[in-house]
């Protein structure tokens, strides 16, 4: 006996239909639920909220609201931070990148911080020195030459300084990977 296609199409449709509306199938105004919060209230609790945009310009995905340190208290206990996973700061940028916007300094009034992005897609806006940034990332300690002295100063803007550059020094880097600076 031969079954033609279109008689198995027709079976399959027809048992669909009579699963949905028999007693123990789902009905259509009833919502699937699962018990205890969802993946993204979760997410959203351990994390907080996004930040207003009306508030902030954001750099980079991934800031959220939340406490953040003073970056003066983070430069004051690098040992505490260098190294030991993804902090929250926040401080005040004293510079930033006039070529491309791709790097900010935050003040701390003893050592800035540099702040720097891994991917070299997300910039700060040229003019957004003075005010106040929110920056998520992993700090490391690292010795900058004095050629790289000179190239982040005259990026800065400071020729007369990077003329007077003679010697290698410390640097605090944040490894950024979001932030936001308040509008």
């Amino acid at each position: 006996m031969l079954v033609r296609p279109d008689s198995i199409l027709v079976a399959l449709l027809a048992l669909t239909f009579a699963s949905c509306d028999s007693p123990g199938g789902v009905a259509e105004s009833q919502p699937v639920t699962a018990s205890g919060p969802s993946f993204e209230q979760t997410r959203t609790e351990e994390l907080g909220a996004r930040l207003d945009v009306a508030e902030f310009d954001l750099v980079a995905d991934g800031v959220r609201q939340g406490p953040a340190l003073p970056v003066a208290d983070v430069v004051a206990a690098v040992d505490k931070y260098a190294g030991k996973g993804q902090i929250r700061v926040e401080g005040e940028i004293a510079a930033v990148c006039q070529k491309r916007g791709c790097w900010m300094r935050l003040e701390t009034g003893d050592e800035d911080l540099l702040v720097k992005f891994g991917d070299c897609d997300r910039y700060v806006p040229t003019d957004a020195a003075g005010r106040t940034a929110l920056v998520e990332g992993e700090l490391v300690v690292e010795v900058v030459s004095v050629e790289e002295r000179r190239h982040m100063l005259e990026d800065a803007g400071d020729t007369e300084a990077a003329a007077a550059v003679a010697e290698p020094s410390r640097r605090l880097r944040l490894n950024a990977s979001g932030a936001a600076i308040r509008r």
